[in-house]
């Protein structure tokens, strides 16, 4: 799976945000995979669903894989990896309305929120921009542009207040200072 290199291979799936021409998932792969994921979950109880993550989200910049087509929700649904429920999203105090008119403001913040999803800070040759495209690619893959806008922070927002990383509405930025 991945993506297109060169003319000799099929053509790909464009994805918006994206130069690069993606592969679809076989449905049997899919289903196998599926199976496979939930073997090792029920044999290892220590691993949480929320811990499946994808090898960009763990190397955004050297790691495109699986890519934007990789079925995350369908692989939640089916107890494998989570996924954003967006009616779950409250007001965080941190959330200002600075961050929702202005980008810079609004990078600074999601980018701090996905260190304290899991994801590393920018470091080396990985800017800010691989980071959101790496969270982008499994928690909004209509778009992998790396760019903060509001759908982006609005599913991060979600994760965050699902998964406890919140207290109430106090989220761990203004927790742990």
């Amino acid at each position: 799976m991945g993506f297109r290199e060169s003319k000799s291979q099929p053509v790909g799936k464009k994805v918006k945000g994206s130069d690069k021409e993606w592969y679809v998932y076989d449905e049997r792969l899919i289903q196998k995979s599926i199976m496979l994921c939930k073997d090792i979950l029920a044999r290892n109880k220590g691993i949480e669903p929320r811990n499946i993550v994808a090898h960009s989200d763990i190397a955004p910049y050297r790691k495109h894989d699986p890519g934007p087509l990789f079925p995350w929700e369908r692989f939640a649904k089916a107890g494998i990896g989570i996924w954003p429920d967006l009616k779950k999203v409250y007001p965080l105090p941190c959330l200002s309305r600075a961050v929702y008119e202005h980008e810079e403001k609004r990078t600074e913040w999601l980018v701090k929120h996905l260190v304290r999803w899991g994801y590393r800070k920018p470091y080396g040759e990985v800017s800010a921009q691989d980071i959101i495209r790496a969270f982008q690619m499994h928690y909004r893959p209509t778009l992998i542009d790396g760019k903060a806008d509001k759908e982006t922070v609005r599913r991060l927002q979600a994760l965050l207040c699902e998964y406890s990383l919140v207290k109430g509405q106090k989220c761990p930025c203004s927790i742990n200072k």
